[in-house]
């Protein structure tokens, strides 16, 4: 009778592990679900904002070319008006 409790008790105690045992691992599951999609929402966030980015830098340098552009269209504008400024100085103005 005697063995009979104790191997009760020891299969009660085995169950309770086991119980346990599995809802430890169904919460692991689940929290490697919610892992998992949060990589990849973060990883969709990580690809459109270098996708920006990479959009940005090409806007930045077409906007440095335009006013490497516009600087050297000044100093031309300039040295011109400088030129007429001298010649109708020269006409006697």
């Amino acid at each position: 009778m005697f063995l009979e409790i104790v191997t009760l008790c020891v299969l009660g105690t085995a169950l309770v592990t086991k119980w346990a045992t599995s809802r430890s691992a169904q919460g692991m599951v689940r929290e490697k679900t919610e892992l998992e999609n949060e990589y990849h929402k973060m990883r969709n966030d990580y690809n459109a904002l270098f996708e920006k980015r990479k959009a940005s830098e090409e806007h930045t340098k077409q906007v440095e070319a335009e006013i490497i552009d516009l600087e050297k269209n000044l100093e031309d504008t300039k040295l011109d008006l400088e030129e007429q400024i001298e010649r109708k100085e020269d006409l006697g103005g």
